[in-house]
């Protein structure tokens, strides 16, 4: 090593249960780290091994919530959703796509969640909504509005 040394404090070692217990007590005190049955979350994703889609969907989830409530999409333009949505609603669950294929639950859950702040949509009032989604899904290029959805956005950074 070129003098690079472990932080004990801040590092855990996850061993598989299946693994002699005398050799991972052993392995934990020469690198002096702490062992855990799992790690928890990395970088906001859980990552823990058995997590299922379905736990990190609902996560991604969640979150999105949590940020749309500081939101006011009735005072925005259409111009100020359309940045919203691109640079955080379809941003914030870009790391959990590069690693996991999400359920076709989480992709629906996710689009609605985009389509309901775009067209200003709420659990009270529906507006009507002049356009197709599928049109403005579109490229801009093409007479759309360039919103991606998930599903694709999703099979896009897995086939990295």
């Amino acid at each position: 090593m070129l003098g690079e040394k472990i932080n004990g404090t801040k590092s855990v070692m996850v061993v598989s249960p299946n693994y002699d217990e005398a050799i991972k007590e052993d392995l934990a005190r020469k690198l002096n780290v702490n062992t855990a049955a799992k790690i928890g979350k990395y970088l906001g994703i859980l990552v823990d091994p058995g997590t299922t889609r379905r736990e990190i969907g609902n996560e991604i989830i969640d979150r999105l919530h949590s940020r749309l409530q500081t939101w006011k999409g009735k005072l925005l333009s259409s111009t100020g959703k359309l940045t919203l949505i691109k640079l955080v609603m379809q941003a914030m669950p870009i790391y959990s796509m590069s690693i996991h294929r999400l359920s076709k639950d989480t992709w629906n859950k996710v689009d609605r969640i985009i389509r309901d702040f775009w067209w200003g949509n709420t659990a009270k009032v529906r507006k009507l909504h002049t356009i197709a989604w599928d049109t403005i899904c579109k490229p801009k290029e093409i007479e759309g509005v360039g919103i991606r959805k998930i599903e694709q956005f999703n099979q896009a950074f897995l086939a990295k």
